[in-house]
C-alpha cells in the first residue's frame, strides 16, 4: 500500500470516532429538550388545571338561602346540631369546592355533641355530603343537670324527655375524667350483660366500688337496693326472687339487702 493512501485511512479511522461523538452530543440535546418541553408543559397545565378548579363558578359552594337547596346533605343526624355541623363549613361557602380540607371539617364536625364518627365526600361540582354516626346513649347520670353516657364515657345532652329504658349510672361525679366515666360505664354493662334477663326490671347501678356492685331492682311497685358483691350476680338475684316471700313482709319501705352471702338474703333496712 502506497504511503499517501495508508495516510488517509488512518485520517479516515479517527474522523470515525469524531462523528460518533458528534450524534451522542445531538441526542442527548434532543432528549434533554424534549425532558424540558414535557416537563414546563405538564407543569403549565397542571398549574392551568389547578386554577380551572379553584376559579371556575360551577365549583363554588354556594351560600345557603331560604327556599334555595342547600349544597351539603346530612345524614345520620338525630341529636347532634344540624347548625353545629353546618357551622363547619362556613369558611367554604363562596369558594370553590377543590379548596375544601375534608380532614380538617371531619376534626370540627367530630367536636360536635353526640357525633361518634363521621365521613366528608365532596360531590361535583359543587354540593357536599356528610355522614354521621351518632353516640349511643346506654345509661343516666345525675348530675346537676341530667345527662345521658355512652359506652366510651361520653356524657350527652339529652333532647327532651329522657327515655325510660336506660338505667341510673350513680357513683359517678362531674369533675370525673373521659377514662373513669369509660371504666364505670363498661363495668356496668358487664353487670347488666349478665342480668340481661332481668334487664327491664333495673332502675339503677352503682359500680364504683367493683367490691360490691349495688343495684336498684323494681320487684313488683316496690324498688329494692341491692347489694350485690363483685360475682354471681345472676345466681344470687334468682336466688332472691325465688324466695321473696319469706322476706317481703320485714321490709321497710325503703328496703336494702345484702345478697353478697350465697344462697343466703340478709335485711339491711
Amino acid at each position: 500500500m502506497s504511503r499517501k493512501r495508508k495516510d488517509e485511512t488512518q485520517q479516515t479511522s479517527r474522523l470515525g470516532p469524531a462523528r460518533q461523538s458528534a450524534a451522542s452530543v445531538v441526542r442527548f440535546t434532543l432528549l434533554t429538550l424534549i425532558v424540558v418541553v414535557t416537563v414546563f408543559g405538564g407543569g403549565y397545565m397542571a398549574w392551568r388545571f389547578d386554577q380551572f378548579l379553584r376559579d371556575d363558578e360551577r365549583f363554588i359552594l354556594s351560600s345557603e338561602r331560604p327556599g334555595v337547596d342547600t349544597p351539603i346533605e346530612l345524614t345520620g343526624v338525630r341529636n347532634a346540631s344540624k347548625a353545629s355541623i353546618l357551622r363547619a363549613f362556613a369558611v367554604d361557602r363562596g369558594r370553590s369546592l377543590y379548596l375544601m380540607n375534608l380532614q380538617d371539617r371531619r376534626k370540627q364536625i367530630l367536636g360536635v355533641e353526640w357525633v361518634r364518627d363521621a365521613s366528608v365526600r365532596r360531590v361535583w361540582p359543587n354540593r357536599v355530603t356528610v355522614a354521621v354516626q351518632e353516640r349511643v346513649p346506654v345509661a343516666v347520670v345525675p348530675f346537676s343537670s341530667t345527662l345521658l353516657i355512652d359506652a366510651e364515657g361520653y356524657l350527652l345532652t339529652p333532647h327532651g324527655k329522657v327515655p325510660p329504658q336506660y338505667p341510673v349510672l350513680n357513683g359517678l361525679r362531674e369533675r370525673d375524667g373521659i377514662e373513669l366515666r369509660r371504666d364505670r360505664v363498661q363495668r356496668m354493662l358487664v353487670v347488666l350483660q349478665e342480668l340481661n334477663a332481668y334487664r327491664k326490671d333495673i332502675l339503677a347501678l352503682d359500680v364504683g366500688s367493683g367490691e360490691n356492685v349495688k343495684l336498684v331492682y323494681q320487684h313488683g311497685a316496690t324498688p329494692i337496693t341491692l347489694l350485690m358483691g363483685s360475682e354471681r350476680y345472676k345466681e344470687r338475684l334468682a336466688n332472691l326472687l325465688a324466695n321473696f316471700d319469706s322476706v317481703r313482709d320485714r321490709l321497710t319501705e325503703d328496703p336494702v339487702l345484702d345478697l353478697r352471702l350465697d344462697e343466703r338474703i340478709t335485711i339491711i333496712q
